[in-house]
């Protein structure tokens, strides 16, 4: 993903005829023959420009856009108090302009003696100057706002999606089986994405507040990442999202393991473990976790009668995942484990 962003050449063009504009004004002062309050002049100009870029500002700042019906239309989350108060001032400065113009006559004669106080520029100077860069500002300010910010914040957030649907399909397509958290030779790929965890979590919240809907799946994947970096608290946390949106075996088990192998908290472990054998009782690693947990308990004939249905339901997977399971070394020589599990070797 590139990190540059554009406009329509038709809008680059139209900045380039108002810098031009802007160029003429400026030229205008420089070659006055009043050369003694040239410094007057381009003050004046400076304010007036200010003070309409301001207002243009105002004008063209850019909104959410709320109602979004799909993911390749542009969208930003902006910082709403902004937005709010941008509004708020917009409709301040139409109301006084409005409510001054039976007064403006004598307001912008008030202005233009106050500028002109101590010299003798002329007054239908400094009128033009006035109106002439207020205008000027004006328009810089709004095409500054409406196309070069709005183009930044699609660019922005619109990145911060695109990155998650990365993360997601890369995790789904390294980690899709589920099986990150009991297969050591996927510990290599830790690396893979360059994975940030901060970044990752700070995308989550944006598409969370923006009413993004998030899968299952990618939580899971998600959640299996920092799991792989030992940050349990935060996959927990991932892996219970995924729960609410699909509470399949997937789910349920990475909550158990978590918890009971790494959290320290062996009861909630079997809780969720128990609730996934009852709710998926063919499933292999739901039954695989749940021998695993029974061999540490020491019921032995528990652990081989559901280590078998994990193999006789899924044998590609786990009876590979018990061959290489340094758990069940204390099995090695029970006849009853290498009738399920022959050429025992687990890796140190």
């Amino acid at each position: 993903m590139g990190n540059n962003y554009k406009t329509e050449p038709s809008s680059t063009r139209l900045l380039i005829w108002v810098g031009i504009i802007g160029l003429s004004g400026l030229l205008t002062i420089l070659f006055t023959p009043d050369r003694e309050h040239l410094p007057s002049l381009l003050i004046t100009a400076l304010g007036s420009t200010l003070v309409g870029s301001f207002i243009g500002f105002l004008f063209g700042f850019p909104k959410a856009n709320k109602k979004r019906n799909n993911s390749n239309e542009k969208s930003f989350q902006l910082n709403t108090n902004l937005e709010e108060i941008t509004d708020w001032l917009t409709k301040i400065l139409v109301g006084l302009g409005i409510s001054q113009l039976p007064s403006a006559k004598s307001n912008i004669t008030s202005l233009i003696n106050f500028i002109n106080e101590g010299s003798n520029i002329s007054q239908s100077i400094v009128l033009f100057l006035l109106l002439y860069f207020i205008i000027y500002g004006f328009f810089v300010g709004y095409l500054s706002s409406s196309l070069y910010l709005k183009s930044l914040l699609d660019h922005k957030y619109f990145n911060a999606e695109t990155f998650i649907h990365d993360v997601e399909k890369e995790l789904e397509k390294y980690y899709g089986t589920g099986r990150a958290f009991v297969d050591s030779k996927l510990a290599g790929l830790n690396n893979k994405l360059s994975f940030n965890k901060l970044k990752v979590l700070k995308i989550i919240e944006h598409l969370e507040k923006k009413g993004t809907q998030i899968s299952a799946n990618a939580y899971r994947n998600i959640g299996i990442q920092f799991f792989k970096y030992h940050d349990y608290d935060t996959a927990l946390e991932l892996f219970f999202k995924s729960a609410e949106i699909d509470e399949n075996a997937h789910a349920l088990s990475n909550i158990s393991v978590t918890y009971s192998r790494h959290l320290h908290q062996p009861k909630l472990g079997e809780k969720y473990l128990k609730k996934a054998l009852k709710q998926y009782p063919d499933n292999a690693l739901v039954n695989y976790n749940y021998a695993c947990m029974m061999l540490r308990k020491n019921k032995i004939d528990k652990a081989l009668e559901h280590l078998g249905k994990s193999i006789e339901v899924n044998s590609d997977e786990f009876l590979y995942a018990a061959q290489n399971d340094s758990v069940w070394k204390e099995l090695k020589d029970d006849s009853r484990f290498k009738d399920l599990v022959p050429e025992y070797d687990p890796e140190d």
